[in-house]
C-alpha cells in the first residue's frame, strides 16, 4: 500500500512528545494542536479539584468554581455546535468515501477490512478474555455468572452507543444483581463513563496502523510506544456520546506525521464504519467499568448481604 502516497518519517522519538505535551495552551489552540490542550485541561482540573478541597478563602473557592460552571458551560455549547454538524455529515462521509475508493481503488479494500475486523477482533477479545481473566484470577468466579448478570448493560449500551445514556442501566445492575453498595456504584460508574476508555484505546491505534500502511509509514517500536500513549491521554477526553472517540483520531494521526489531506482521508474512511464499531468499542467501555467496580466491591467488602 506504499504506492497510495509519498513516505513519511515518523516524530523522532518520546522526547519530542512530551516536550509537546507542555507547549503553551494558547498557542495550542491557535496552531490546532488537541494533545497539549488536553494535558492542560487534566492539570488545570486537577488544581481546580485539590484547591476546591483544600482552601479554606470562600473568595477562592467561589472563583475556582465560576471557572468550572463557565467551562461546563462552553463545554454544553459546544457539544451543541457538534450536533448541528452531525447532522449534515452522512453527506460528507458519501462523497469522501467515494473519492477515496475511486483514488485508490480496490488495493485499499483488503487493510480496510483487516482494520475493521481487527478492532471488533481486538473488544472481543477484550470482553470476554480478559475481564474474564481478571475475574477468574482475582475473584476465583466463574466469568460466565457475570457476563449473565451484566447482559442487559451490554446489549443496552451496545444498541444506544453511548456510556452516558447507558449509565442508569449499569448503575440499576451494580446495586440490584451484583449487589454492590450505592454508595461505591455511584461513584465508580460514572467516573468510569468518563474516563475509561478501553475501547478507544484498541479502536485508534488500529486505524493509525491501517494509516501506516496506506501511506507507506514504517511504524518502529518507538512510534508506536508514542501511538500509544498519545491514544491513552487522549482517550480521557473523550465524549460518552456516540462517536465521541472519532474526533480523537486527528490528534493520533497526527504523531505520524501525516498531512491534512491524509489524516482526512483516514477519518473520512473511519466514519463510514464508526457506528458498527462504535457498538462494540461502547459495550467494552461499560462491561469494564461495571467488571472493576465489581471486583472492588469485592475486594472491599463492599457488597450488600442478603
Amino acid at each position: 500500500m506504499g504506492e497510495g502516497g509519498p513516505s513519511i518519517t515518523p516524530p523522532s522519538g518520546l522526547t519530542d512528545l512530551i516536550l509537546k505535551m507542555f507547549t503553551n495552551p494558547f498557542e495550542a489552540l491557535a496552531n490546532g494542536e488537541f494533545l497539549p490542550i488536553i494535558v492542560f485541561a487534566l492539570l488545570f482540573g486537577l488544581a481546580a479539584r485539590v484547591l476546591l478541597d483544600h482552601t479554606q478563602n470562600e473568595t477562592e473557592r467561589r472563583q475556582i468554581q465560576m471557572a468550572l460552571d463557565f467551562a461546563s458551560g462552553a463545554n454544553s455549547v459546544m457539544f451543541k455546535i457538534v450536533s448541528w454538524i452531525l447532522e449534515y455529515f452522512p453527506i460528507g462521509v458519501f462523497s469522501l468515501a467515494v473519492v477515496n475508493f475511486g483514488l485508490y481503488g480496490p488495493s485499499i479494500i483488503g487493510p480496510y477490512l483487516k482494520a475493521v475486523l481487527g478492532v471488533i477482533s481486538g473488544i472481543a477479545i477484550m470482553i470476554f478474555v480478559v475481564y474474564s481473566i481478571l475475574l477468574s484470577v482475582v475473584l476465583k468466579e466463574n466469568p460466565i455468572e457475570f457476563f449473565k448478570r451484566a447482559k442487559e448493560v451490554m446489549i443496552t449500551s451496545f444498541f444506544t452507543r453511548s456510556s452516558a445514556a447507558t449509565l442508569p442501566v449499569t448503575i440499576k445492575t451494580a446495586i440490584e444483581s451484583f449487589k454492590i453498595k450505592r454508595e461505591l456504584a455511584e461513584f465508580s460508574l460514572p467516573v468510569g463513563a468518563t474516563i475509561n476508555m478501553n475501547g478507544v484505546c484498541i479502536h485508534l491505534p488500529m486505524w493509525a496502523v491501517f494509516a501506516a500502511d496506506v501511506f507507506g509509514i514504517d511504524l518502529t517500536v518507538s512510534s508506536l510506544a508514542i501511538v500509544i500513549i498519545t491514544t491513552v491521554l487522549s482517550a480521557i477526553g473523550a465524549g460518552g456520546v456516540p462517536g465521541g472517540s472519532l474526533m480523537l483520531l486527528f490528534i493520533v494521526l497526527g504523531t505520524l506525521g501525516l498531512e491534512p489531506s491524509q489524516i482526512a482521508i483516514i477519518v473520512a474512511l473511519a466514519l463510514g464504519v464508526n457506528p458498527l464499531i462504535d457498538m462494540f468499542e461502547t459495550m467494552n467501555n461499560v462491561t469494564g467499568d461495571l467488571c472493576c467496580t465489581y471486583i472492588v466491591a469485592r475486594k472491599e467488602d463492599m457488597i450488600e448481604q442478603s
